[in-house]
């Protein structure tokens, strides 16, 4: 059984390794700004890759990477190339360093259908530079969490190869529990069957 235990480890490492090369574009927004060599990594995109600072990163940086060229949107159009949904999900974040920008977002949204607008111009122009400085100021987090998440997962495969033993059990516990209740279970009622004919 032991054996059977590194085996099943040496599979389940082998498996992790495949995903740590897979690499997942983000197709929406395919030109982002990259931080390391690992950030379309499937366990970037399976972790960091769902938070909101990583999806505003994505989308704008994306943005500013491909605008003013032709057949694509003027660069001073980049805040209303975020969705609403992700600057709400950054929306503290930005608000602990520019306190003032939630009301200057919640006055911009009910004149919202006013596109020519001043008012409008003046937020997109406000705007811009409140989400240009708020990258500058997450990058080095998502960089160093880009690199800590796929060298941990790394770690865990290397682990996984020379400790094959513990994780190994640790993989087949789930198993070796439901063959235990089966198994189990099925004693008590051999011997209740058992007594039952020695009574009759």
């Amino acid at each position: 059984m032991d054996k059977f235990k590194r085996y099943l480890c040496a599979i389940f490492s082998f498996f992790f390794l495949l995903i740590f090369f897979i690499k997942v574009p983000y197709y929406n927004h395919p030109y982002p700004t990259m931080l390391t060599p690992l950030d379309d990594s499937a366990i970037v995109n399976m972790t960091l890759g769902r938070t909101d600072p990583v999806k505003i990163w994505r989308k704008l940086t994306d943005f500013m990477n491909n605008c003013d060229r032709q057949g694509t949107d003027p660069c001073s159009q980049m805040c209303r190339h975020v969705d609403f949904d992700t600057v709400l999900g950054n929306m503290r974040q930005i608000s602990e360093r520019h306190p003032e920008f939630w009301e200057q977002f919640s006055a911009d949204m009910k004149v919202d259908w006013q596109f020519g607008s001043p008012e409008r111009r003046r937020f997109t122009v406000q705007a811009n530079k409140v989400y240009a400085k708020y990258l500058a100021q997450i990058q080095g987090g998502l960089k160093l969490g880009f690199w800590l998440v796929n060298i941990g997962w790394l770690v865990l495969i290397i682990l996984g190869v020379v400790c094959r033993q513990f994780p190994g059990g640790v993989l087949w516990s789930p198993f070796d529990l439901a063959w235990r209740i089966l198994t189990g279970g099925a004693r008590p009622q051999r011997k209740f069957t058992t007594r039952s004919k020695e009574s009759a």
